[in-house]
């Protein structure tokens, strides 16, 4: 089972990622930019999550924004799970009441993207 389960969210110019543990506690966010110097960054950012056998990461698929950083990954022997956006659209309205509860410590309304949803997504939550 994997240690970590990462999201990450393409657009025209940025990644958001989202990273939840195996409690679905969100351990980090970040965006990166979609420049090969901040691919590098965003490797550098995996690494010291450990081994990538222990990593489970979704990215969502829209038009082409994911392709570059897909190819990226997959020559860095990262393992990858595309998602459709329809899919990862639902899961967040889904998502939505438990995302809106204050109390609750695991994924939450406070993400500025929908890297969390792809992150819950690639979890199986």
């Amino acid at each position: 089972m994997p240690e970590y389960f990462i999201g990450i969210d393409a657009s025209l110019n940025t990644l958001d990622l989202c990273v939840l543990n195996t409690e679905e506690k969100i351990i980090s966010q970040k965006r990166f930019l979609q420049t090969k110097e901040e691919f590098n960054k965003l490797t550098e950012f995996l690494q010291t999550l450990g081994n990538p056998q222990n990593l489970a990461i979704g990215i969502e698929s829209i038009g082409s924004y994911h392709i570059n950083i897909l190819h990226f990954l997959l020559n860095k022997t990262y393992h990858i799970t595309l998602l459709l956006e329809i899919p990862s659209a639902r899961i967040a309205r889904e998502l939505t009441p438990s995302f809106n509860n204050p109390g609750n410590s695991k994924v939450n309304s406070e993400s500025p993207n929908e890297a969390t949803a792809i992150c819950a997504a690639s979890s199986g939550t």
